[in-house]
């Protein structure tokens, strides 16, 4: 049973910190919060953190992001997330001002980005959260430059700090301080590492060695040399992305998807960052991927511990994943407190993100 008293403190706290306006936490009056299979553990945690997710940068991007790798049909949000998400989501698709691009690309690369480029787009092909992607040309090939939204990466590591408020209710809701630290410190560590883009480059490059004996993938080849904290440039992958467009396989995708993430698991990399707007349905079959996202190294020879495994079960189940296992992967989540061992919790919140995006295909695999 989830103590009252933790979920008020945590709100008095926030009420009071000078550091964010706050709101009542999201209500759970919904059927999928009163399901039996709801975690309570879960149900609590979101409630703690509801000030946090509607009223800060960090919080948006979690918001915007997390409701991009929903099914199409999914249960409903707990009452209260649902004008903050659609508020973030909003927000998500506002583009970047072209002069604001400009001044990105000029500050990473000394120079006017059209002395550098043989020919730039400036009409983004994807817009997010947290950055936008334009069309280029350099030194005859086409690319792909994602640029971060200005000022969002020091917005997001000022509003982490207020994750330490939520420290005491996680550890109440788990019974072990340790786990709750632990969890807590891999959020900061993401949030901050999800938004350098010159990481995201290196971790893409460790990626497409990894998975190049992977069947029917394509995993972009980065340009480190122009590649900074707020630029990552690629090599260009023709095609729609899962965000736009559904497989017309969407079993193969899904196998190749799932053994993508093994195949890197037993390499030493989590791969933790399963976005549709990362995957690439090429014209010629195979699927691509345009982005490793964020990653963490861990031991190939302990290939994959029993904690992830066990969160695998909802992937790997023969039923159709749709918006009933939503819940069972929600299940799947309310394990992450429990965990200690950062690889665990790498391995575990990665395979948790990739059951989402291969439900949002609605396959058997």
């Amino acid at each position: 049973m989830v103590r009252r008293s933790n979920v008020h403190g945590a709100a008095i706290a926030l009420r009071y910190s000078g550091a964010t306006t706050w709101r009542e936490p999201p209500s759970f009056d919904t059927p999928m919060a009163s399901d039996p299979g709801f975690p309570a553990a879960l149900r609590a945690l979101l409630t703690v953190a509801g000030g946090l997710l509607g009223e800060t940068a960090w919080g948006r991007l979690v918001l915007a992001r997390g409701s991009d790798l929903l099914p199409p049909v999914a249960p409903p949000l707990p009452g209260g997330l649902t004008e903050p998400v659609e508020a973030a989501r909003e927000a998500a698709r506002r583009p970047v001002a072209p002069d604001a691009v400009r001044r990105t690309l000029r500050t990473a690369w000394g120079e006017d980005p059209l002395r550098v480029l043989d020919a730039f787009d400036p009409e983004p092909t994807a817009v997010t959260a947290a950055a936008q992607v334009h069309r280029a040309r350099w030194e005859g090939r086409d690319v792909a430059i994602k640029v971060l939204r200005p000022g969002l990466a020091a917005a997001v590591r000022g509003d982490v700090r207020l994750l330490e408020l939520l420290k005491g209710s996680l550890a109440g809701l788990t019974g072990r301080p340790e786990a709750a630290a632990a969890l807590l410190g891999e959020v900061r560590a993401m949030a901050t590492d999800e938004l350098d883009l010159e990481v995201e480059g290196s971790t893409l490059r460790r990626a497409r060695r990894l998975l190049r004996g992977v069947e029917g993938l394509v995993v972009a080849e980065p340009v480190l040399e122009l590649t900074g904290e707020e630029v990552l440039v690629t090599r260009w992958l023709e095609g729609p992305t899962l965000a736009h467009e559904r497989p017309a396989d969407p079993v193969g995708t899904a196998r190749v998807l799932v053994d993508a993430h093994v195949t890197a698991a037993r390499g030493g990399l989590a791969l933790m960052d399963a976005r549709p707007g990362h995957v690439v349905l090429l014209r010629d079959g195979r699927v691509g991927l345009l982005g490793a996202g964020v990653a963490r190294p861990v031991s190939g020879e302990r290939g994959l511990p029993r904690a992830a495994a066990e969160l695998v079960e909802p992937l790997l189940n023969p039923g159709r994943l749709d918006g009933d296992a939503v819940l069972a992967v929600a299940g799947a989540a309310a394990r992450l407190p429990e965990l200690v061992d950062p690889q665990d919790i790498a391995l575990a919140r990665g395979t948790v993100q990739l059951a989402l995006l291969v439900g949002r295909l609605g396959a058997r695999i």
